[in-house]
């Protein structure tokens, strides 16, 4: 069943990407674009107090008060190591403002919400290790592999997938798409991780984050092989991987 008050998670951290691109194009089309008038600057302009409003807070269009989408993620998105799939909010019989839900737990708003915030602004936030541990965690109910060596993810926690009793990967649904972006966190986390003082630890999530892009990257060329290469899920994977 879908509440009307149900959000979710993984697509305000979609809006929230959006958003801060458009934010960044309007920016950047000023600061280039002299040939811009007065009124196409002033549409511009009113443009970006909009998105500042959504993004950090501020007075809406009608009136209504918003704390904004990054007060959002930073307050209700995270809750016991890692990102909630979603909950219901402002909901007249939930009893409290917003109440996340319990599952089930999903693939792409772990990696999504890292590879949207960045492992530096959730280490900060939540602690240090705080990103790679959500990843370290996701791969355990998550994971599609083969073995010890992971291939992908799937979609959530009632696929198969993930580590069974002796530490070995099941291999029941392989999503290309979602691989993609595990894939992009991934890089992400290796991009934060490999700027910081090198310490034993930080040195040893490098090598396991390495792997796992190598695996994973793999596990996406062996699927590729056995399929049609126009089909649409690998043609979009490839797209976002290369982009």
């Amino acid at each position: 069943m879908l509440f009307r008050s149900f959000v979710s998670v993984e697509n305000n951290f979609s809006l929230y990407a959006g958003l801060q691109l458009l934010e960044r194009t309007l920016s950047g089309t000023l600061q280039a674009d002299a040939s811009i008038g007065s009124a196409g600057r002033k549409r511009i302009g009113s443009a970006q107090q909009a998105l500042a409003v959504l993004l950090r807070g501020g007075t809406l269009p009608d009136g209504r008060q918003t704390a904004g989408l990054e007060a959002f993620l930073r307050e209700h998105a995270w809750k016991d190591g890692s990102f909630v799939q979603g909950g219901r909010a402002n909901a007249p019989d939930a009893g409290a403002a917003w109440v996340p839900t319990s599952g089930p737990r999903a693939v792409d708003v772990v990696t999504w919400g890292i590879a949207t915030l960045g492992a530096a602004e959730i280490d900060a936030r939540h602690g240090a290790g705080s990103a790679i541990c959500a990843w370290e965690d996701l791969k355990r109910w998550g994971g599609y592999g083969k073995g010890k060596r992971l291939l992908g993810v799937g979609y959530s926690d009632v696929d198969g997938n993930g580590v069974d009793a002796n530490g070995d990967y099941r291999d029941a649904i392989l999503s290309s798409e979602w691989t993609a972006g595990a894939i992009t966190a991934v890089r992400e986390m290796i991009a934060y991780y490999g700027a910081q003082a090198a310490t034993e630890e930080s040195g040893r999530w490098l090598a396991e984050l390495r792997e796992d892009e190598a695996s994973m990257l793999e596990g996406l060329d062996r699927k590729s092989t056995r399929l049609n290469s126009s089909h649409l899920v690998i043609s979009y994977a490839v797209f976002c991987l290369k982009k």
